[in-house]
């Protein structure tokens, strides 16, 4: 258990090489998601009456989702990241973009500024959405979807002109 929860925090925090942790607002939300996932599964655990919605499959949901601390911190995280205004650059999206705009012929070849080379490619990146969505411009005003489709679609026009 103690090197499956260590791998797993190590694989968290390896994911945070490109986010700019000199950002006082990056610390803040970190800070704030370990502290959320420390205290409320606490709180939820010792006060189990005090949640009441008036559902019993509702109080059940929330009781499993915000018991878990991993899941509780990661949720405020989520949500913080996408309010709180930061650039491109601090919030460690610009090292995907420019990845993905790079202009490579090979889809595994993504690079960041610092030319760090992954084995995996933007299919790894790529959110669930159907084909026929992919091309609305709405997607650039949400901040948690990334600038691949774009990218996918200057590829396969390259490939279906040879």
């Amino acid at each position: 258990m103690l090197i499956m929860v260590s791998m797993f925090i190590g694989v968290v925090i390896a994911n945070l090489h490109h986010v700019d942790l000199r950002s006082n607002r990056n610390l803040a939300i970190m800070g704030m998601a370990i502290a959320v996932g420390s205290i409320v599964p606490h709180w939820i655990e010792e006060n189990p009456d005090r949640l009441k919605t008036g559902n019993e499959a509702l109080d059940q949901i929330i009781s499993m989702l915000f018991g878990n601390a991993a899941i509780a911190g990661t949720l405020l995280a989520c949500i913080l990241d996408n309010t709180i205004v930061g650039t491109a650059a601090e919030r460690g999206l610009l090292s995907w973009t420019e990845g993905a705009s790079s202009g490579s012929d090979d889809k595994n070849d993504v690079t960041s500024k610092q030319e760090k080379e992954y084995s995996e490619g933007l299919e790894v990146y790529e959110p669930i959405v159907p084909r026929c969505m992919r091309g609305w411009k709405g997607f650039r005003y949400i901040p948690i979807m990334p600038n691949t489709f774009a990218y996918q679609q200057n590829e396969l026009d390259k490939k279906e002109s040879i």
